[in-house]
């Protein structure tokens, strides 16, 4: 069996998947160099996925990436294998230029594990309850337009920050994904013009929107025109968090700084003395003083220590992870 297809069938066994599905990612996302991978006899039996994104943050480009998948064969599990991938991954991130990823935890509890290597969870969301106020005049239509959706993504999202940009190739992705999970994304319309999309899915026979992004139409007549055509009279809404909230926030995501001198440089540029301490990857440790033409090295003992796991909450005020990425 080829390479390709072994990765493909470590994802479909490690991840309770369709074959369908598997073929859904590969065909849309899968390229040799977006993988990590270990062998044992000549097979490969742990994999990691990190996937190129653009990002917008202080008005400037940051090179992301997002790790979407980790999977190990089952009776090679608890041999330290993903935490090999992990810093090999991270490690060659590095070196390629990249200056911060994030991720999604599958659950609660991998969390403190992903800490282990620096991720902090600076992404947050809150579910709010959003019921119908009115009738709605919007029209809703299954989305195929994936460039409109990728266009008034793009406007939207880069407004808030450290968000991921997906392109019209990533939202047909998702749009087929989403209808293989009994998911219905759906473009909106006024009269003819389109004006934003919802991704949402039934829970408990209440939808639940992941993700809505408008231009020249209200929030609260969107949300009517989804009860209009459920024919109920309320849904749930997960809202991305403002960095002054602090009740009922669920995380989300977590973000790791691969570079952390580029993103400091984004923040400290006052002549600040800095110490960078970083477990994993070694370059970034040093003492730095900062400035408005960049970061200089010095060997002068700074004050001011700080540890790579802290550098997400420092320069992120306003962070949005896409919920479509999980």
């Amino acid at each position: 069996m080829d390479k390709k297809n072994q990765l493909k069938s470590l994802w479909k066994n490690s991840f309770s998947v369709t074959q369908s599905y598997t073929n859904l990612f590969f065909d849309y996302l899968y390229s040799d160099e977006n993988v990590k991978f270990l062998e044992r006899d000549g097979k490969i039996v742990s994999a990691l996925y990190s996937l190129p994104y653009k990002m917008q943050a202080f008005s400037k480009p940051v090179k992301a990436s997002y790790l979407c998948g980790v999977s190990t064969q089952q009776e090679y599990r608890g041999q330290g294998l993903v935490s090999t991938l992990i810093k090999d991954t991270l490690a060659s991130l590095y070196n390629d230029g990249f200056e911060l990823c994030a991720l999604i935890p599958v659950s609660e509890s991998l969390y403190s594990f992903y800490s282990r290597f620096d991720f902090a969870p600076v992404y947050k969301y809150k579910i709010i309850k959003k019921p119908k106020t009115q009738n709605s005049t919007l029209i809703l239509k299954p989305m195929k337009n994936y460039q409109l959706c990728s266009d008034i993504h793009k406007k939207q999202l880069f407004s808030r920050g450290f968000s991921f940009e997906l392109d019209a190739n990533h939202f047909e992705f998702i749009s087929k994904e989403c209808l293989m999970f009994d998911e219905l994304p759906l473009e909106i319309y006024d009269g003819d013009k389109f004006c934003g999309y919802i991704f949402y899915r039934d829970e408990d026979n209440i939808p639940l929107i992941r993700e809505m992004l408008l231009e020249n139409a209200d929030e609260q007549d969107a949300i009517n025109a989804l009860c209009q055509l459920k024919n109920i009279e309320e849904v749930s809404l997960c809202s991305p968090c403002c960095a002054s909230e602090t009740e009922g926030l669920e995380n989300m995501g977590m973000m790791r700084a691969l570079n952390a001198v580029k993103l400091l440089e984004k923040i400290y540029f006052d002549n600040q003395h800095i110490e960078i301490c970083d477990n994993i990857i070694k370059q970034n440790n040093g003492t730095y003083i900062f400035t408005k033409n960049g970061a200089v090295k010095t060997n002068k003992k700074a004050k001011n220590v700080i540890n790579v796991c802290d550098i997400p909450s420092m320069i992120c005020k306003n962070p949005y992870i896409n919920m479509l990425l999980n």
